[in-house]
């Protein structure tokens, strides 16, 4: 690792100072589990490094309407901590859960795993398919961005240098819905080959009223499956329908090659990851549907 100057606001405007004012040569510290990997592997050699901890991004606050708002600095396991968490957005604490060793989600925040941007991101796929947005701060103002737009490539989003990420906010989790993340991985806290986040609404106890199925793991970014997920709207969830959107879900990782360059590399290669796709595929749609249906029986 390279020599630094090692700098601590005291407050948000004083951080975007200081990226403003150092551009490419300052990073900003959120946890670091990522930061510093890549530094000590020589894929990043900051001259300045920005501790945003202090700053009061941390904590999860509840909207009206029953959304939540996560603090960008927010560490996974205080997420697990939150007792509102835990009852409205029960499917979340089984991804943090399952996000690395005990010591990394005491240290990992919720605001330097999307930005860190990594294709192989956990957390990014559930989040899109909620319909969630971030808001950032930077010297001229602050900004709502939606999470299907943040995106741009691996370890790169739309926020500019001296901009930050304040916060996460999800809309209120309906009683008729259900949701689910799946992953395929080598062992226990190895990062996903492939991913397939599913999100759905139900009409009644067996029609779908709205549907979002997210890919991770695939593509350099989270891909939306939009024919895939139209595939489910006013259809009546059963064997059939499920193993048709699956089929459809597959179809698709094909279809928008060209677009989105479906990873191909020596994790696993893009064929492996398309036919784990499909079967990851029909086992979130019937779980997720199976939660919203239980969620309506309550």
């Amino acid at each position: 690792m390279n020599r630094f100057d090692y700098l601590k606001p005291a407050g948000i405007k004083e951080a975007c100072t200081i990226l403003a004012d150092k551009g490419s040569k300052a990073k900003p510290l959120a946890g670091g589990t990522d930061l510093l990997v890549r530094w000590r592997k020589g894929k990043i050699s900051p001259e300045y490094l920005v501790d945003l901890k202090g700053l009061g991004l941390e904590g999860v606050s509840v909207s009206k309407d029953g959304g939540i708002s996560i603090g960008a600095l927010s560490t996974l396991n205080s997420l697990l901590d939150s007792e509102y968490i835990c009852r409205n957005y029960s499917f979340l604490t089984e991804i943090l859960d399952d996000m690395g060793s005990v010591q990394i989600r005491n240290r990992a925040t919720v605001g330097g795993n999307i930005c860190n941007a990594s294709s192989t991101s956990d957390l990014a796929p559930i989040l899109l398919a909620l319909g969630a947005k971030a808001k950032a701060v930077a010297l001229d103002g602050e900004r709502e961005l939606k999470l299907e737009t943040f995106f741009l490539s691996p370890g790169k989003t739309v926020l500019s240098e001296n901009e930050i990420l304040t916060d996460i906010q999800l809309p209120p989790f309906s009683k008729k819905s259900g949701a689910v993340y799946l992953k395929m991985k080598r062992n226990a806290m190895d990062l996903a080959l492939a991913g397939v986040a599913v999100f759905l609404t139900l009409q009644d106890e067996d029609t779908c009223a709205a549907a979002k199925i997210v890919l991770g793991a695939v593509s350099p970014t989270p891909v939306i499956v939009t024919q895939a997920s139209d595939e489910l709207v006013g259809a009546r969830i059963n064997e059939t329908n499920i193993e048709k959107a699956a089929d459809l879900t597959a179809k698709a990782v094909t279809l928008v090659e060209k677009e989105v360059r479906p990873i191909d590399n020596v994790r696993a290669s893009s064929w492996y990851r398309q036919d784990v796709v499909k079967s990851l595929t029909a086992q979130a749609i019937e779980i997720a549907y199976k939660r919203a249906l239980q969620s309506i029986k309550k």
